[in-house]
């Protein structure tokens, strides 16, 4: 099988794809070709794949996109009824797969770059990024190292 990794998005991105089991552990990290050129389509293929892996798209760090692999709407198949009812239900099932990994994840503040402070989500428990964003001032400026503390009243770890 081929192409089993399918993305579009903006044409000239340098795309990857991070592939996770069921479970997150990382399975592997694959680059996206963006085929036929200038198309806005990325292929890649990624012949350990199985069903139920989740799929992260990445531009750079970003992740741009996600889904959670399924053979059988990868494939051609002879009843496009079933192919559109199990795409439907795998979507509806990754996105609450990912909503809920989002309220019962980890949030952490990423002060590594002092000139922009970030949120980042993660599977609780793991270092799986689910979702990472630029925290910016009721204003929309950047929060950064320096007016963080006059931002930030107070902070709760969970154990």
């Amino acid at each position: 099988m081929a192409n089993e990794i399918k993305a579009s998005y903006v044409t000239g991105s340098t795309l990857t794809a991070k592939v996770y089991t069921s479970v997150g552990a990382l399975r592997d990290t694959i680059s996206l070709t963006e085929t036929p050129a200038s198309s806005g389509l990325y292929l890649g293929d990624y012949a350990a794949i199985d069903n139920g892996d989740v799929i992260l798209i990445l531009d750079g760090s970003d992740v741009v996109g996600g889904e959670v692999y399924d053979a059988l709407v990868s494939s051609r198949a002879s009843s496009s009824a079933l192919i559109t009812h199990d795409g439907k239900l795998d979507t509806v099932d990754g996105i609450v797969d990912f909503i809920q990994n989002v309220i019962e994840g980890d949030v952490e503040l990423d002060i590594s770059d002092s000139a922009q402070i970030q949120i980042v989500h993660k599977i609780k428990g793991t270092s799986t990024e689910l979702i990472r964003k630029d925290l910016k001032g009721t204003d929309g400026t950047a929060i950064t190292s320096t007016n963080l503390s006059s931002i930030l009243i107070g902070q709760h770890q969970e154990p």
